[in-house]
């Protein structure tokens, strides 16, 4: 019975100083890392409460270790850069820094802050680029969009933007060709074609090419008539009625300004004017200088005539000077001599006898 007494006995004690020690070990340590620990009985001459977390006992003066200093520097340069970075990736503006201006290491904490914003800011930029660049190519092939590609706001907007651009290219170019495609059918009279399920803007734009190519080619028919006019013969068997008809309305044209060409041509030439053939004449020069010529030979003709016309009545006038002056002088001469006849009558006569 003793025995097991002294066995209980020494369990208990040992028991109690293991708890003891444990105790004492709280008390004097605490969470040094972070808290430091209390010393009761001052042993270190620092105060009642100091640190150590792996170094010797000391004080934190201002919340600041002197042992940790670099550390401390090294968590602040971390975390402005992790800020920094996010919140330049992210667009969004510099508006409150983490620490305050009175932090001891602030300064450092915002240096690092600014210099990651920028790259936050490049980087961002960077991937714009490429997400722009993929929304638009998706857009020029004609696919749709994406819905909701990015978490990221700013990215999703440029993929957005990026696609919008690029599906607009894909509709101009598609616009652009049907609107050929309706011109070469109509240049070379070809029968139209009638689109089912098509974009409305896609058939409005092979309409207007089609009118414009079908113009052209009744340009082409009607060109051939015009230019029969001036030499070309007239028209050919294998015109359509249709054809026939633009070919009629070209003829016609080309006998109007052939009538034009004629008169403008004869009037330079017998007003005498220079040889300055209009612009719409030009491709029939040899037409215009036959015509040119006729008005300028029948100005030289009328002008000789005048000319001539001219001399005889000078002639004439000059005749009838002459004829004047002898019908003046012929009474005179005859006065003359009748008086000079009665002087030598008078002469030989008596007195009594003379003539009065």
């Amino acid at each position: 019975m003793k025995f097991k007494l002294n066995i209980i006995g020494k369990v208990i004690t040992l028991s109690i100083i293991v708890f003891m020690t444990t105790v004492t070990s709280v008390n004097a340590h605490g969470n040094e890392s972070v808290e430091g620990h209390t010393d009761i009985f001052n042993k270190s001459k620092l105060g009642n409460y100091h640190y150590h977390h792996g170094y010797e006992a000391h004080l934190h003066p201002n919340g600041i270790c002197k042992f940790r200093e670099e550390e401390a520097r090294e968590d602040a340069r971390k975390l402005g850069a992790k800020d920094g970075n996010e919140d330049g990736y992210l667009g969004n503006e510099k508006t409150q820094y983490r620490y305050s201006k009175e932090h001891a290491y602030f300064a450092v904490y915002k240096e690092s802050y600014d210099k990651a914003f920028e790259e936050g800011k490049a980087k961002l930029e960077e991937e714009k680029k490429g997400v722009w660049k993929l929304g638009y190519d998706i857009g020029k092939s004609g696919k749709s969009q994406l819905t909701d590609s990015y978490s990221h706001e700013i990215l999703n907007q440029t993929y957005v933007q990026g696609h919008k651009e690029g599906y607009s290219a894909f509709r101009k170019e598609n616009i652009e060709k049907y609107n050929r495609d309706g011109f070469e059918d109509g240049k070379n009279n070809r029968e139209k074609i009638s689109f089912e399920n098509l974009e409305e803007d896609y058939i409005n734009s092979y309409n207007e090419g089609y009118e414009e190519g079908k113009n052209e080619y009744i340009k082409v028919i009607k060109d051939e008539g015009y230019n029969a006019v001036f030499g070309n013969g007239k028209a050919k068997s294998s015109y359509s009625e249709e054809e026939q008809v633009w070919y009629e309305q070209g003829y016609t044209q080309g006998e109007k300004d052939l009538e034009e060409l004629k008169n403008t041509a004869y009037n330079l030439g017998r007003n005498g004017e220079s040889k300055n053939i209009p612009e719409k004449f030009k491709h029939a020069q040899d037409i215009f200088d036959k015509h040119y010529e006729r008005g300028l030979a029948d100005k030289q003709k009328e002008d000789e005539q005048i000319v001539s016309s001219k001399e005889f009545n000078n002639k004439i006038e000059t005749a009838l000077r002459v004829g004047t002056g002898i019908i003046v002088l012929v009474p005179v001469a005859l006065i003359l001599k009748r008086k000079s006849n009665k002087k030598k009558m008078n002469n030989q006569l008596g007195d009594d006898d003379r003539v009065a």
